[in-house]
């Protein structure tokens, strides 16, 4: 797996690093599902958006966008646990600033 971090991070006073407020979190995923229904399931969380399926419908490509690192963690493992799904792979991670 490999993940590229790009963005100005500082430390936080609780000793994690904090995050800008104009900063977008983008992370490229390939998600393998048992069934093409499950995609349905995907494209249905906010933060969550489907670009391409392979012919059977079992490997998608989505995005996932969040305010904050954190929160695309979050949203990385909410996609991993959905019902149907055998995997969710991070490609990469990006930041972009606002501006």
């Amino acid at each position: 797996m490999i993940a590229v971090m790009a963005g100005a991070f500082r430390p936080a006073d609780n000793g994690r690093m904090a995050h800008d407020a104009d900063v977008l979190h983008v992370a490229g995923v390939l998600v393998r599902v048992t069934t093409p229904a499950r995609c349905a399931a995907l494209a249905a969380m906010p933060g969550v958006e489907i670009h391409a399926a392979d012919a059977g419908g079992q490997r998608v490509v989505v995005t996932l966008e969040s305010t904050s690192a954190d929160g695309l963690r979050q949203l990385h493992e909410s996609v991993a646990r959905l019902p149907g799904v055998v995997g969710a792979d991070l490609v990469c991670h990006l930041t972009d600033h606002a501006g």
